[in-house]
C-alpha cells in the first residue's frame, strides 16, 4: 500500500508539471503569434508595425569615373 502512495504522489506532482508547462507553452505560443503578425497578414495599419523590413540594396555595379582602358587620350588645348 505505501509503494501505491509513493505512485500516486508522484503522478500528482508531474500532472501539476505538465499542467504548468501547458500554460507556459500557451502563453509562449500567444507571443509568437503576436510578434510575427504585421500589416502585410492582418487588418493591422502600417503604423503599427514593430519593425519595418529592410531596404533592398542596390546590387548594380556602379561604374568607375574616366574613359576606357585602351583608349586614347584626348585633351583640349591650353589657352595661349
Amino acid at each position: 500500500m505505501r509503494s501505491m502512495d509513493a505512485k500516486d504522489r508522484r503522478i500528482a506532482e508531474q500532472d501539476q508539471e505538465i499542467a504548468k508547462l501547458k500554460a507556459l507553452l500557451k502563453a509562449a505560443l500567444d507571443k509568437i503569434a503576436k510578434l510575427e503578425k504585421n500589416s502585410g497578414n492582418s487588418s493591422k495599419p502600417p503604423s503599427s508595425d514593430i519593425v519595418k523590413p529592410p531596404k533592398q540594396q542596390d546590387r548594380r555595379r556602379k561604374k568607375k569615373i574616366g574613359g576606357q582602358k585602351g583608349h586614347n587620350h584626348r585633351s583640349r588645348t591650353s589657352h595661349p
